[in-house]
């Protein structure tokens, strides 16, 4: 153990008693050894507390009990804890695969310019059973200008430097959505990425679980792109930006038409994206779905 650096796994949870222990089991169960386990239950009214005496006896597992916070407060208070010098994440409800240390934390050896070695997943359900996963392209080294077109990268499946995470700060708590997505694009102004083509982390989708408003990504991700442009211009190109503000616009309008049934913003939006890109195909192409209603 005193060969292989210590990993900091920080497992935020709320009212999540049903699967926090399955959570903590699949860190534990891991091939690699040196691993300390901080589970931070943001303000659970559930009984996370009783099920989480089951580890009480074992040193690697520590549980944090704070009011709450949202998922950023947690994660913030699980970094402010650890003391590995990398930081990793398991969602309450998810599942890590046995060998996600092993495979992930090697891609460090000999690189102190990487900061985040990220993986594949797959979505599973409540059983455990996989379900379909999107997919998308990925990308490594530095990967600013890509990533301010697309989050492409696995949020609760990355593994961090924790040095960088002190040179960048914590995670946004004013963002109700986005927060990992704010995070990548401010490690990625001082840091390298890498993804391994593997699956490390069982994402899992059950019924009830609290599914995000569209509309408030679109809000969130777009303070998050202008903070960081504002912060680095220099590694946002023109056409880029250009193309970026078209998509996010056009984007929007048609949540906007889908979520709130408003033609006029909608138009407002589409209207908006066409001054960046007036001949954008897809723009005109989300025009005649606002006009014709047809945006599911």
């Amino acid at each position: 153990m005193a060969e292989t650096p210590l990993v900091s796994v920080v497992i935020p949870s709320y009212n999540a008693a049903r699967f926090v222990a399955d959570a903590v089991q699949s860190v534990l169960a891991q091939t690699y050894p040196n691993l300390e386990v901080l589970v931070i239950d943001d303000g659970s009214t559930d009984d996370t507390r009783q099920v989480m005496e089951q580890f009480a006896s074992d040193a690697r597992v520590n549980y944090h009990y704070q009011t709450n916070r949202g998922e950023s407060g947690a994660r913030n208070t699980g970094i402010r804890l650890a003391r590995g010098e990398f930081i990793a994440y398991c969602d309450a409800d998810d599942l890590w695969e046995p060998r996600k240390l092993e495979v992930q934390i090697p891609c460090f050896d000999g690189r102190p310019e990487l900061g985040v070695v990220y993986t594949n997943v797959i979505h599973v359900d409540a059983n455990n059973q996989p379900m379909e996963t999107y997919q998308t392209m990925r990308h490594n080294g530095r990967i600013s200008a890509k990533l301010l077109m697309e989050n492409f990268v696995t949020g609760a499946a990355s593994i961090i430097r924790k040095k960088y995470f002190d040179l960048v700060g914590g995670y946004d708590e004013s963002l109700r959505t986005c927060q990992d997505y704010d995070m990548w694009l401010r490690l990625s102004a001082v840091c390298e990425f890498f993804y391994l083509d593997v699956v490390t982390y069982r994402y899992r989708q059950w019924p009830g679980q609290i599914s995000r408003n569209e509309l408030m990504q679109f809000e969130n991700s777009t303070i998050a792109r202008e903070k960081f442009i504002k912060a680095n211009p220099e590694l946002a190109r023109a056409a880029d930006l250009a193309e970026l503000w078209a998509g996010t616009y056009a984007g929007r309008g048609l949540a906007k038409m889908r979520w709130d049934k408003s033609r006029v913003d909608a138009f407002r939006d589409i209207f908006r994206a066409l001054t960046y890109r007036p001949l954008r195909l897809r723009t005109w192409k989300a025009a005649v779905k606002v006009l014709i209603n047809r945006v599911e």
